[in-house]
């Protein structure tokens, strides 16, 4: 990933590519959320510049826009620096105020001053309970692996112990970026799922080292559905996660679109997922290691988690 989501969740101290701990922002308090501008950054000798700017966010309300430069935060210039370390001096607590050096296309410099927010960036929030990094997925989309990302870097760096994906209620997106957030949090070479397609299967492998090894739970519900179901499933396949809650509803299958009897293009199942240490496949449902019953409200589920990462 070349880009970084100045969101809900920024920081990247633990990440290989800064080779100290980063500038300290805005504390993050013993419990709650983290806050950000709505930026995303790429690459640039100059600073970080803009490749996105969230609708609504501190950054749109301020006028920033894309192309744009970040040439300093809090004064203290970031020409030279990668874009996790640049989020590492935007992010802070939320209500914080944080100031940035911007140039435009012209080379004409300007200070804005950003209130930091609860930002949701591909369907992630998060927050820190109790010393336990939450990270909330309601939904998969391109951005959501980056937004995945920087919260589990930032929570790490806050201090927690342990870290709790939140999958209740959640729905799915494209496999290839849920594979992309498993490769997140798994080491190779473990096998995330195995997909059966007319007759062959194809093994989908952890391919690149995981970001994190605090020891992670995962929250799963009847509304764990799709990607996150395939999610959840290819954390426990891998041995990397404890399913915590109740069963997810099996409803996975390869779909593919293919005309129908009348001519017309239908969606139709081509295949499976299976999880072979589990001896589930995606129409099985995956059960939980820690069961409840499925209106446990968050307390109790947190309270499982806490104790099943034994924190």
């Amino acid at each position: 990933m070349t880009r970084t989501l100045l969101a809900c969740l920024l920081i990247a101290s633990v990440l290989t590519s800064c080779a100290s701990r980063p500038p300290a922002a805005a504390p993050l308090p013993p419990d709650g959320p983290v806050g950000g501008v709505g930026l995303v950054l790429d690459r640039d000798e100059r600073g970080g510049r803009i490749d996105g700017v969230l609708g609504g966010s501190p950054a749109a309300t301020a006028g920033l826009a894309m192309d744009e430069i970040v040439a300093a935060v809090d004064g203290q210039a970031v020409d030279g620096w990668a874009p996790e370390r640049i989020a590492a001096r935007l992010a802070g607590a939320v209500g914080s105020e944080v100031t940035a050096d911007v140039l435009d296309a012209a080379g004409a410099r300007r200070t804005v001053a950003l209130r930091r927010e609860v930002v949701d960036i591909g369907g992630v929030t998060g927050r820190l309970v109790g010393g336990i990094g939450v990270i909330r997925i309601r939904s998969f989309s391109r951005h959501t692996p980056y937004a995945v990302r920087d919260a589990v870097a930032w929570l790490t760096a806050a201090g927690a112990t342990g870290l709790c994906l939140d999958l209740r209620n959640s729905l799915g997106g494209p496999v290839p970026t849920v594979g992309e957030v498993a490769e997140l949090l798994v080491d190779p070479p473990a096998t995330l799922w195995v997909a059966r397609m007319h007759g062959r299967d194809t093994v989908v492998r952890a391919s690149q080292p995981a970001m994190t090894a605090l020891p992670l739970a995962v929250l799963i519900d009847a509304g764990t559905r799709d990607g996150s179901e395939l999610l959840a499933g290819a954390l426990r396949n891998a041995g990397r996660a404890t399913l915590v809650g109740s069963p997810t509803p099996g409803a996975l299958e390869i779909l593919r679109p293919a005309p129908g009897d009348d001519g017309r293009m239908t969606i139709r199942k081509v295949g499976d997922y299976l999880f072979p240490a589990l001896s589930r496949t995606g129409t099985d449902g995956i059960a939980p290691d820690v069961a409840l019953d499925g209106d446990a409200d968050d307390h109790a589920m947190l309270d499982a988690a806490r104790a099943a990462l034994g924190r």
